[in-house]
């Protein structure tokens, strides 16, 4: 986007807030709605997906904290839909679920860079060649281009 620092910590913290507006909200619909547990939750995973999928396309720091925005929106409403039907269904066995469901979030928060890592390296681009001649040009030019869409559809998908 070539934004800076700040204004990329800007977009990232707006995440923070949509978290806070999403467990407000799912709070309030799973205590209303108890038939939609299901609903609401793969709600939010589409949320999520869809806000992931988009961010390698997004060419301004406006829409890069909305989707950011909505990523947050979406941890918040299945982050509580899930952690209830985990109580509900378990009762008072519940901490070996829920301490498992986390650590395997963790797990793949862990894995995540390194699945990515192929596509985000840099690969050659195909060299063209004209038959022109430039003055006083005395280097060459590479291009490089990097995949970093994949990672995210996959993702997102």
């Amino acid at each position: 986007t070539g934004s800076s620092v700040e204004e990329m910590t800007r977009a990232t913290a707006v995440r923070n807030i949509g978290y806070i507006i999403g467990c407000l909200v799912g709070g309030i619909l799973f205590d209303r709605f108890r038939k939609t547990w299901d609903l609401q939750l793969s709600s939010g995973f589409l949320l999520l997906a869809v806000s992931v999928a988009f961010k390698p396309w997004c060419r301004g720091i406006v829409s890069l904290a909305v989707l950011y925005w909505l990523e947050g929106v979406s941890h918040g409403i299945f982050g509580i839909a899930g952690n209830g039907m985990m109580i509900a269904i378990w009762g008072g066995n519940t901490p070996a679920p829920l301490q498992a469901m986390h650590f395997g979030s963790r797990i793949g928060s862990l894995a995540a860079p390194a699945l990515a890592y192929p596509f985000l390296s840099a690969t050659r681009g195909e060299a063209l060649y004209a038959n022109a001649t430039v003055p006083n040009n005395n280097g060459t030019e590479l291009t490089f281009a990097s995949n970093i869409e994949v990672p995210y559809v996959i993702i997102g998908g």
